[in-house]
């Protein structure tokens, strides 16, 4: 069986033959029969399909479960450095990131999308890091890392703008 994961949509798509069937990340044991023109429904505007080949469902849920919590880890680091938000909600925040950030593929995972680029103006480090209590230490070690890299990470991103155009 083949299968199309997406951790933002929440969706497992099923492929075997001509059959195709769904599951949610919320609903692993529920899997529903489909059609082709329910695809779009699925998987809506989600840019992170994950294409699997030879897979049976077991590794679908598990995976799935993987990438929803790879989302999820992103959002929550992104509150976590949203100034505009409130401290308790950074908090929680911090709280909730820190349980993910526990799985070491999910910390890269998060790593690779906030080190792709300088922080924007917006970002609050200082009310991030107030946000850590040491029940939260993994995020607070992401913080330290992300603002001690911002200026590699603002040389690279300018060597990659003055590469020439296609």
């Amino acid at each position: 069986m083949n299968a199309i994961i997406s951790g933002q949509a929440g969706v497992a798509l099923l492929i075997e033959g001509d059959e195709l069937h769904s599951f949610q990340v919320d609903q692993p044991d529920k899997v529903i029969r489909r059609t082709h023109r329910e695809i779009p429904f699925l998987l809506g505007e989600a840019k992170d399909l994950q294409f699997l080949n030879d897979v049976d469902i077991e590794e679908a849920r598990r995976r799935l479960e993987k990438a929803t919590n790879e989302v999820d880890a992103l959002h929550l680091a992104l509150i976590l450095l949203d100034g505009s938000l409130s401290n308790d909600t950074r908090e929680t925040a911090a709280r909730e990131l820190d349980k993910l950030l526990a799985d070491e593929e999910i910390g890269h995972f998060v790593e690779k999308v906030l080190f792709a680029q300088s922080l924007p103006p917006a970002a609050n480090l200082q009310a991030a890091r107030a946000s850590c209590s040491e029940a939260a230490g993994l995020p607070l070690e992401l913080l330290e890392k992300l603002e001690a890299l911002q200026g590699a990470i603002t040389e690279v991103r300018r060597a990659w703008d003055k590469l020439p155009g296609r």
